[in-house]
């Protein structure tokens, strides 16, 4: 699907799409908003609703604001996944609108879920490295001594 290379999200602010990246930036100064990334390695924008300055300002996920603004088939109660698995890859050719258990269901099959059950199976397999590791250091430590 072409994409064009200026979306509006409202009055205030637009999407500007380049090859490989997203950017959103203030429609009166043509000044990009700085993207940072939240604690869950998604870029954010801090929003300020039409009217408002300072104080009232808003974090908003970038992905999120390319669904709803460019997404054809955006709607609430749905969310949206990056096909990928890159949580920065923000282009709409990344992103798509999937149900709640669909989105687990795509972390889970690339794994980016770090659930309990999982972090339980690293732990496990990690002791068992760790023992492969200090059973291979007896076994030659034996042949040595053995040998000699």
């Amino acid at each position: 699907m072409p994409y064009k290379t200026k979306y509006k999200i409202n009055d205030k602010y637009h999407i500007i799409l380049k090859a490989n990246s997203v950017h959103i930036v203030v429609t009166e100064t043509n000044q990009e908003l700085k993207q940072y990334k939240n604690s869950h390695g998604y870029y954010m924008v801090y929003l300020y609703p039409v009217g408002y300055y300072s104080s009232k300002a808003k974090p908003k996920a970038v992905h999120s604001l390319v669904a709803e603004v460019i997404l054809p088939n955006y709607r609430k109660g749905l969310e949206v996944n990056h096909i990928d698995g890159v949580k920065t890859n923000n282009h709409p050719s990344n992103l798509e609108l999937v149900t709640h258990k669909a989105n687990m269901h795509h972390a889970k099959m690339t794994g980016l879920l770090n659930s309990k059950k999982n972090r339980q199976i690293k732990a496990q397999n990690k002791k068992e490295i760790e023992q492969y590791y200090k059973d291979l250091a007896y076994i030659n430590h034996m042949i040595n001594k053995l040998g000699k």
